[in-house]
């Protein structure tokens, strides 16, 4: 398995409706790239050591299906249109388990 996480802080500024627009188009991606075994993703829980604004952990069988999923039209298409325009910050990290 492979677990992809990403870690996502935004402008100053950013709308609840533009993080709802991203959070939207998100919940699309296990419907539309089969690859995806499992996605959680949302809002920090505003606890005093939260350090970003939103979170994403998706689950893959393989690293080829998540290369497949990185690649992914949909996927792109979702960074490009709600997650460029708002953010400030992003880390990630793979790792195999």
């Amino acid at each position: 398995m492979i677990t992809h996480c990403a870690l996502f802080s935004f402008q100053d500024g950013t709308s609840e409706e533009d993080v709802r627009r991203l959070s939207d188009a998100l919940s699309h991606l296990p419907d539309l790239i089969p690859e995806i075994k499992g996605f959680r993703h949302g809002t920090g829980a505003n606890l005093p050591t939260t350090t970003s604004d939103y979170g994403v952990v998706v689950e893959f069988e393989s690293l080829d299906d998540y290369k497949i999923y990185a690649s992914h039209p949909e996927h792109l298409k979702a960074i490009e249109q709600y997650l460029k325009p708002i953010l400030k910050e992003r880390s990630a990290i793979q790792f195999e388990h």
